[in-house]
């Protein structure tokens, strides 16, 4: 969970979490636990903090965290 947390302001957490090195997954099972992390670090971002809301207008990061949103929302309804 040490991607999601925001106790500090980190320098670019969505960018890490774009980019964890996952070897041992597949691309599916890599995509998914990117979405997860990605959710919670949306969930953790928009009920404490502001200071990226000038990176999250039209941007590959805000594309990225939204899909993340959706894919484990949909994931969770099933």
């Amino acid at each position: 969970m040490a991607y999601s947390q925001l106790r500090d302001k980190p320098e670019d957490p969505i960018g890490r979490i774009m980019n964890i090195p996952c070897r041992r997954l597949n691309k599916k099972d890599k995509r998914l636990a990117q979405a997860f992390l990605c959710c919670d670090l949306a969930r953790n971002y928009f009920a404490h903090h502001v200071y990226l809301d000038h990176e999250l207008i039209r941007s590959d990061k805000s594309a990225f965290m939204l899909t993340s949103i959706l894919i484990t929302v949909l994931v969770l309804l099933r």
